[in-house]
């Protein structure tokens, strides 16, 4: 999906801490997961300016971006989000 969506868009991923190639030792809760996600989002509007954004999140992503964009909704960013996709969200999280 990936590879489809830079070839027009700008695509920027991260892994969660303890996920991934990530190293960082930080706490895996789903708080900490969500504020690394606003962090990394606040990060990308800052610096990409004039740039709208859709939030992408996979299995537990898809939990933690449904969190992560409800609250950056509430934030200064808010008009440049577009829309939240989640894929393959698991059965727990949606329910949640």
């Amino acid at each position: 999906m990936a590879s489809l969506i830079k070839n027009f868009a700008q695509l920027i991923s991260f892994d969660f801490p303890l996920h991934g190639q990530s190293k960082n030792t930080s706490e895996n809760s789903i708080e900490n997961l969500i504020e690394v996600t606003l962090r990394t989002l606040d990060y990308v509007m800052n610096k990409h300016s004039q740039s709208t954004v859709i939030i992408v999140g996979h299995s537990m992503g898809g939990a933690v971006a449904t969190k992560a964009c409800t609250k950056a909704l509430e934030g200064s960013h808010a008009d440049r989000i577009l829309g939240l996709v989640v894929i393959d969200v698991v059965e727990g999280s949606a329910l949640d």
